[in-house]
């Protein structure tokens, strides 16, 4: 009997689950069917990126870059939802000086961590302006899933260490997402996309903590350009 009851309160829970999937799919759904006309489009860029948090040591930015298939939903000329796939590298790097048991300087070594992410934005637009230039404004959420993460050492004597260190990082992340851009309307069903995106992850990246480490949080400013075709309205 006890088992039954498990099994019985299990399968219950599994179609609760299923339920409240299926209601948050059909809430989007129907959502999205206000929208009079979807765009389509293609961005990539450079990103500048850093680590944020208390700690020890403070990182300084380093170079990198983003791509991102998007789509945006136009409800009408001033509102729409934007989201997408894409991948970001983002990373840090810091320089320290290597002494010898006297307190020597030896050499400057140079510190580089690199991570790389799928990314998922889900952002709110605002769209402003006639119809030639079109300024917008968006915000909202994005979730992160790590793809690899590789620290390196450059030492100024040209030892290159090279180590994967994805197994000492979470692998999701999420953050909240503020940009800034313009569109410009090429003929009828073309737009180019312009803008920077900045991102502010809100959970910690490193599994683990040290003397000098204690939380790592993403941060990156994303400077995009792309295009996007119009479908509908």
């Amino acid at each position: 009997m006890h088992s039954n009851n498990v099994m019985q309160i299990i399968q219950h829970n599994t179609m609760n689950n299923k339920h409240t999937l299926s209601a948050i799919i059909l809430l989007l759904l129907s959502t999205l069917s206000f929208s009079k006309g979807i765009d389509i489009g293609l961005q990539a860029g450079p990103t500048a990126t850093t680590a944020l948090g208390k700690n020890s040591i403070h990182p300084r930015a380093d170079i990198g870059a983003a791509t991102e298939f998007f789509v945006r939903y136009n409800f009408n000329s001033l509102v729409s939802i934007r989201t997408g796939l894409g991948f970001e590298d983002k990373g840090h790097k810091y320089k320290g000086i290597i002494t010898d048991g006297a307190g020597n300087p030896v050499y400057e070594s140079t510190f580089g961590h690199r991570t790389k992410y799928m990314m998922i934005p889900v952002l709110v637009e605002f769209t402003f302006g006639g119809k030639k230039v079109l300024p917008y404004v968006n915000t909202g959420l994005y979730m992160g899933f790590l793809v690899s993460a590789v620290d390196k050492y450059n030492n100024s004597n040209e030892v290159l260490i090279k180590r994967k260190v994805t197994n000492d990082y979470r692998t999701f992340d999420m953050g909240y997402l503020l940009g800034v851009g313009i569109k410009v309307p090429i003929k009828e069903r073309w737009l180019i996309d312009v803008g920077m995106r900045n991102a502010f992850g809100f959970i910690r990246t490193n599994k683990y903590t040290s003397p000098v480490v204690s939380r790592f949080y993403n941060y990156s400013a994303a400077f995009n350009f792309g295009f996007a075709y119009k479908f509908g309205k």
